[in-house]
């Protein structure tokens, strides 16, 4: 845990949520995870993969610092062959998220929008806002051979590949101080694609 955004993962309390056997790969069961860890000061991103793969990072972005309000922190999550869903709250800020992954849409809050099958990242602005999150871009990324596991390094390479991602994070928004502890999220990484 030397890593400073690892540090401030665990701070936060890390969310991840995983079905075992959720999908057919072939004929190999595959399983699903989902785990949400911060990108930057006003980012928190859920990462899912299938099967040990990247399938789609969900970029959530409200105001710097919006996932450390007071009070529950706490998610839950599920699924089956073909969909996938998580809940998590933050204080007072609930975002959901459901992927039906045989057809190929997102719901976000109470809006379903199918998304290109190639799509790997979807942009959610509007965190804590009285309108709600609403999904503003989805994206394809080529990963090449960047990490999309938070656990074995910076997700900050991956993230550099587009620069609608890189913008989308606003790195040059200075959050509050908040205490003494290291930054939040992947924003002194972009630079090492």
């Amino acid at each position: 845990m030397g890593n400073p955004a690892t540090r401030a993962t665990w701070a936060i309390g890390l969310l991840t949520f995983a079905v075992a056997t959720a999908h057919v790969l072939g004929s190999q069961p595959a399983s699903t995870s989902a785990t949400t860890v911060p990108a930057s000061p006003s980012v928190m991103a859920t990462i899912i993969h299938i099967g040990g793969a990247l399938r789609l990072m969900v970029l959530w972005r409200g105001e710097p610092r919006w996932y450390l309000g007071r009070g529950p922190r706490h998610g839950t999550g599920g699924g089956g062959d073909t969909s996938f869903w998580i809940s998590e709250q933050y204080g007072d800020v609930t975002i959901d998220l459901s992927f039906d992954i045989a057809r190929n849409a997102v719901t976000i809050g109470h809006a379903t929008t199918p998304i290109p099958t190639d799509s790997n990242v979807l942009l959610v602005d509007g965190v804590a806002t009285p309108d709600g999150p609403h999904l503003v871009a989805s994206l394809t990324v080529d990963r090449g051979s960047t990490n999309t596991d938070f656990r074995i390094g910076s997700l900050g390479p991956f993230l550099a590949l587009s620069p609608e991602v890189a913008a989308f994070l606003r790195c040059e928004v200075a959050a509050p101080p908040v205490g003494a502890g290291p930054g939040l999220g992947y924003c002194n990484d972009l630079a090492t694609k």
